[in-house]
């Protein structure tokens, strides 16, 4: 990597000698209902439940084109901190 410019020394990372590219990461906003399980441990049976009496609506649990049901951990989080 070069770093002739200022620009560059915002995107380089120094370490033990090396220059490393950082490289940023996009939050993750809305996961399969099989990765969210696994994430809280609130079983798929529970937020197809939760989702079925009303208590959680289209803003955190969707159904997409694919016909996968996806849940928004944004949105999950707000639930839990209001709870």
């Amino acid at each position: 990597m070069r770093l002739g410019n200022k620009s560059n020394y915002k995107k380089a990372l120094f370490y033990k000698g090396v220059v490393m590219e950082i490289k940023a990461i996009p939050a993750i906003k809305w996961v399969k209902l099989k990765q969210f399980s696994q994430l809280t441990g609130i079983t798929e049976m529970a937020v197809r439940k939760k989702r079925h009496e009303g208590k959680w609506g289209e803003q955190i649990v969707k159904t997409a084109k694919d016909g996968m049901l996806y849940v928004n951990i944004e949105e999950y989080q707000k639930w839990i901190e209001l709870s």
